[in-house]
């Protein structure tokens, strides 16, 4: 009887104890997720001032998901809610935190460094914000992140070789920003990356050449305003347009995309003669290089792979397929 009554009581204790350390744990996170609010300083809607309030549960705030114990915060998602403010470090302290979503509004400020506690985040949306400072190297160790995206935001500095630590991303987003400088090759190093956007920034120089670093294992890649679908297999499209950037020559290595069937190339400040290897693109359905700067000589004799298009060109009649052929060289 008397062992029983041990059991009984340690028992109890252990109930006890885990309650306790559940309650100071949810309090940790609503802790947090207050000081997130206090600087938000424009909720039109009113969405985060009427709903996250201390009188209830945080897991029961707008917003807010909690894993199925009801124990820590696991995701916050307050994208299009018109908010306006900074990030607090405090953010940091949702150690649980495995999806944060706070795309499309008007956050301004640097990340905080707080957020490098952030260890379980496998996804974070921060696009259509206002946030500015270079990508910090903290974002580095977050090496369980899948889905990074910063797009339409006003970074600057250049895209951190720190990135490539982050070994399980599987899409970046990082277009419409101003971001400058060359693409690390160390970003070649992301194995599982299957979506990557660098489009509408400042890139300059021979960037081109980063693209057959990822050559084998990306799917989907807009260096512009391009979406395409995600394909099972090798890059089938590639679209890019850098306006913007410094001049540079299609390289060589680009008839090792053997997979493409449409290549865009254009408004990208071409310069140089088009590549022979890019005869080795049997698969090529469409070719657009205009509006670029492409001269010398051997722009005519570049052009013999317009013999394997017009092969391409023949098979599809046959096939009765739609074709899309433009070329235009303005010399």
């Amino acid at each position: 009887m008397d062992r029983a009554c041990n059991y009984f009581s340690v028992g109890t204790l252990l109930t006890t104890s885990l309650v306790v350390m559940a309650a100071a744990n949810l309090i940790t996170d609503k802790s947090a997720l207050v000081a997130f609010k206090n600087h938000i300083v424009s909720d039109p809607h009113l969405i985060v001032a009427k709903n996250w309030s201390i009188s209830f549960s945080v897991c029961d705030w707008i917003g807010v998901t909690c894993d199925s114990s009801r124990q820590r915060v696991v995701a916050l998602n307050i994208s299009n809610m018109g908010l306006t403010g900074t990030i607090p470090p405090q953010l940091g302290n949702l150690s649980f935190l495995v999806s944060l979503d706070m795309s499309s509004n008007s956050f301004h400020g640097h990340l905080p460094e707080g957020m490098s506690r952030l260890r379980r985040l496998s996804f974070m949306a921060l696009s259509n914000n206002n946030l500015t400072g270079e990508i910090p190297s903290w974002l580095g160790v977050l090496d369980r992140l899948q889905y990074l995206s910063l797009r339409n935001n006003s970074f600057v500095g250049q895209i951190l070789s720190g990135l490539s630590n982050c070994s399980g991303l599987k899409s970046l987003h990082l277009s419409y920003n101003q971001f400058n400088g060359y693409i690390p090759k160390a970003v070649g190093n992301l194995k599982m990356l299957e979506e990557l956007h660098l489009g509408d920034n400042n890139l300059k120089g021979y960037f081109l050449v980063f693209l057959f670093f990822i050559q084998f294992h990306i799917y989907i890649l807009s260096l512009s305003m391009d979406t395409y679908q995600k394909e099972v297999g090798y890059l089938k499209m590639l679209g890019i347009n850098n306006s913007r950037g410094g001049g540079s020559s299609i390289p060589e290595e680009i008839g090792n995309l053997q997979s493409l069937r449409a290549l865009s190339i254009e408004n990208s400040n071409l310069n140089g003669s088009i590549p022979r290897e890019i005869g080795n693109l049997t698969m090529l359905e469409e070719v657009d290089f205009s509006f670029n700067y492409i001269t010398g000589n051997k722009v005519v004799r570049s052009f013999s792979f317009l013999l394997v298009l017009l092969t391409i060109v023949s098979r599809l009649v046959r096939q009765k397929k739609k074709i899309y052929i433009y070329i235009y060289i303005y010399i």
